[in-house]
């Protein structure tokens, strides 16, 4: 489990953190809990303090602020 700043949770079976390019990825399910949202996927990357994520094969619903 990982947990940022903002207190958005990671949760999944695999990560892998890439000391020199400053990544965290996984190929694996995961899940993301916010406070507004839960978000399913298969396939994730992020910054190594998880600030800022792209979730691949995404499940569920979220929402999209305009």
């Amino acid at each position: 489990m990982v947990i940022n700043e903002k207190g958005d949770q990671l949760n999944t079976e695999k990560l892998v953190w890439n000391e020199r390019e400053e990544k965290l990825t996984s190929d694996e399910h995961v899940k993301i809990t916010t406070a507004e949202e839960i978000i399913y996927g298969k396939g994730f990357e992020a910054n190594q303090d998880f600030s800022r994520y792209k979730i691949f094969n995404v499940k569920g619903r979220i929402t999209v602020k305009k």
